[in-house]
């Protein structure tokens, strides 16, 4: 099943009533979103790695 991701955006912006502000603030932290987005597989692997000792 193939996903449509701007409708899909679309459709939660609408379902959640996303305002100018709460647009605005998420622009504002995508620069965090990606450093978070790019060290998430090695943060995962050290919890694992930590977990199974």
């Amino acid at each position: 099943m193939s996903l449509d991701s701007l409708e899909f955006l679309n459709t939660l912006e609408r379902r959640i009533n996303f305002t100018e502000s709460d647009k605005s603030l998420l622009k504002d932290q995508a620069e965090w979103g990606k450093q978070l987005l790019l060290t998430w597989p090695i943060t995962s692997m050290v919890i694992w790695v930590v977990m199974l000792k």
